[in-house]
Order: structure tokens, then C-alpha cells, then sequence
């Protein structure tokens, strides 16, 4: 039997970036070009909850600061991203450890809720388990260039930024402020893909897939924005919940901190997926 470490609850500090950074390839292969992107950009240390075992970092998650949009008003939330525990201090508990930590920081914040996106099917289960209930929602399209043709409508390319503000202020779920979206366009175009804005759509794609946001009275303009966007004889498109096509999917999780209230047809949209 291992002899248990000491344990610390914190947030991050300047100097655990390495471990930070070593962490995150460790647990989701990327790259430290993307890493120190996101870094730069994105992490604020008070924002940072890490647990340490022995001095040394061993799990951490970020705390991004959002607003969600529910029921006609504007709630303060954090968005949880990136959760991830050194392989080595796996099946230990520590992310249990330190999703109170989390918790306890959004409140002190003034903070509603906080909210986060499962990276796999089977991690709602495990959220569930610490108290995040399923609320958002997606519908997923698989389809061809026939598809989109039949769909296609053309407009005028406008702004990306504008139009993806434009569609969160009509729109229930997360809204991003300017500056996160801007950091979410730029990741995109450096490190994943291409996208385009026409009329009231944003469309995004990267490979074979692809992210499609509109009003189910714009899905054509994104299906033109697609058919521009990329060749593949095959895409698999994400829509809002309210779009009238593909197949309706679990889409995020949120845990209430205060009183809960109601969220319907929400959705997690592009800006952190």
C-alpha cells in the first residue's frame, strides 16, 4: 500500500504553470503550442483550483467566468473546463476533493451556478454523482452535401463575433462576453478549422465536423455557410436544441449553488467546446 500524501486545496499560483501545462498533455494530448495558447489567453490563477499532493500539483480545473441566459434573465456562472488529474494520482479521489473547492470559489464569487460540458458520454455519470444535474441540450445532424444543397439559402457575410453575440442575446444558455469570444474564434482558425458568418448563421468546421448556429429560420444559411466551409461528402453537425433537424443529445450539466431555477432548450454553444 502507497503511504497517503499530503494533501492541499489552493488555487494555482504563477510558478505551477509547468505542471499545469504537463498535466493537461498528460491527461488530453494536446499539444503545448494549443497549451500555451489557452494560458495566455485564459487562465487566471485565482480562477484556478489545484489540489496538491506533497507540494506537487496533481489535479486541477478551470473556472471561466460567464453569464447563462434562462428564462428570460442573466445569471452569473462559471464554466468548468479542462478538469484533469496526473495519471499517476488517478483513482484517488482528488477530483472529488476538488470540485467542492470549485464550489466554494464560484459562491464566494457571486456566482449562480457553474456549468460544464462532459468530454464523454460517460462522465455524466460521474458529475451526477457530485451533485451536477444534465440541463443543456444539442441536436447532432449527420449529413451529406445533398443535404445541405437542398437546405442552402445565401446571404451576406457579416462579422463572426457580432452575429454568435447576437445569436447568445436570443438564444437561452451560456453567453460569452466579447473577449472570450474573440479568444474562442482565434483558437479556431489557428488550431482546428474554418468558419464564416452569413445573414444570422455561424458555421464552424473542422474535419468532419462541424458546428451549425442559428434560428431554425437561418439553418439554410448555415447549411450555404457549410457547403463553402468544407468538402467532405459526410458531416456531422451540432445545432442548438431548437433546430429542426438531427437527433436531440444530452449538451451540459449545471450545479446550482444558490436556489435552483428553470432552464429549458438551452444550449452550450461554440465558444468553449
Amino acid at each position: 500500500m502507497m503511504p497517503s500524501a499530503r494533501i492541499e486545496l489552493r488555487t494555482a499560483k504563477p510558478e505551477d504553470v509547468p505542471s499545469i501545462r504537463r498535466i493537461w498533455h498528460e491527461s488530453f494530448g494536446d499539444e503545448d503550442e494549443y497549451i500555451d495558447f489557452f494560458l495566455r489567453r485564459r487562465f487566471v490563477p485565482d480562477n484556478t483550483p489545484v489540489l496538491t499532493a506533497d507540494g506537487k500539483v496533481a489535479a486541477q480545473l478551470f473556472l471561466l467566468t460567464a453569464q447563462l441566459r434562462a428564462c428570460g434573465k442573466l445569471f452569473p456562472i462559471d464554466y468548468l473546463f479542462a478538469a484533469a488529474t496526473e495519471p499517476v494520482y488517478r483513482c484517488r479521489g482528488y477530483m472529488a476533493q476538488l470540485l467542492p473547492l470549485a464550489e466554494t470559489l464560484s459562491r464566494a464569487h457571486g456566482k449562480a451556478a457553474i456549468v460544464l460540458l462532459p468530454g464523454e458520454d460517460t462522465l455524466y455519470r460521474y458529475y451526477a454523482h457530485h451533485g451536477y444535474q444534465t440541463a443543456f441540450s444539442r441536436r447532432v445532424w449527420r449529413c451529406t452535401r445533398d443535404d445541405l444543397q437542398a437546405l442552402s439559402t445565401s446571404a451576406a457575410p457579416v462579422d463572426a463575433v457580432q452575429t454568435l453575440a447576437d445569436w447568445m442575446q436570443r438564444t437561452d444558455g451560456v453567453v460569452w462576453d466579447e473577449d472570450a469570444l474573440r479568444y474562442a474564434l482565434d483558437e479556431y482558425r489557428t488550431f482546428r478549422g474554418s468558419f464564416a458568418a452569413a445573414g444570422q448563421a455561424f458555421a464552424a468546421v473542422s474535419g468532419e465536423e462541424a458546428v451549425l448556429l442559428a434560428s431554425p429560420d437561418a439553418v439554410g444559411q448555415g447549411c450555404d455557410l457549410l457547403l463553402h466551409l468544407s468538402d467532405a461528402p459526410l458531416l456531422t453537425v451540432t445545432l442548438p436544441p431548437d433546430a429542426p433537424l438531427g437527433t436531440r443529445q444530452d449538451g451540459g450539466m449545471i450545479r446550482f449553488l444558490h436556489d435552483a431555477f428553470p432552464i429549458q432548450d438551452a444550449c452550450i454553444s461554440f465558444a468553449m467546446e
